[in-house]
């Protein structure tokens, strides 16, 4: 439980908080739309603002007690992370960057492709916004998540149901790269024989 009579909502000097604006474009310059941004005072993370780009790439973020750091949070782009130490004369420019992919495919043992598997990527590390990434196979057993550093190691999970039982595979360590991955689901549930 927080007491919000206890918690400055203006600036730490007693000020009412500085403008924040932020702009957002992709490499080839044109502007981001639609991209989650956030913004986090410094020591004061339940104070998270989060704000989306428009279609032109800006953000308002209103008035925000500095110091604090903005940062992306889109699964479509890689993150960035920026620290503000102080007033800002102009708003903040960030280009945005695809990132690395990580791709594959769903198959049963016996090779045939799964269409509307659920294919979970998750960071074991604090790097990755979200942390925690899915999509659904599309009619050829494939999936993609984009927005991904090269360097960081990834776990996949496949989960879906068949026959009323669940049936699952993952792939851990892996690292965003050109190969495809393949994950082979099996049937998980237990089999339980009489008397049990």
């Amino acid at each position: 439980w927080l007491d919000l009579s206890t918690v400055p909502l203006d600036g730490v000097d007693g000020s009412p908080g500085a403008p924040l604006t932020v702009s957002c474009k992709l490499q080839g310059g044109d502007p981001a739309p639609d991209v989650l941004l956030e913004f986090v005072p410094r020591h004061r993370d339940v104070a998270t603002v989060a704000v989306r780009t428009d279609r032109y790439g800006r953000a308002d973020f209103g008035h925000v007690t500095l110091p604090g750091t903005v940062r992306t949070s889109d699964e479509r782009y890689e993150n960035i992370t920026k620290g503000i130490g102080g007033l800002l004369s102009s708003g903040i420019k960030l280009t945005l960057t695809p990132g690395f992919r990580v791709r594959g495919n769903v198959v049963l043992t016996d090779g045939t492709p799964q269409k509307g598997v659920t294919v979970t990527l998750r960071a074991p590390h604090d790097k990755l916004r979200p942390r925690q990434r899915s999509t659904v196979t599309t009619a050829d057993g494939t999936f993609a998540f984009g927005g991904l550093t090269e360097k960081h190691e990834y776990i996949l999970f496949a989960t879906t149901r068949r026959n009323g039982r669940t049936w699952s595979s993952k792939v851990g360590r892996i690292t965003a790269s050109a190969e495809p991955q393949t994950l082979t689901i099996r049937d998980e549930d237990p089999k339980l024989g009489p008397g049990r």
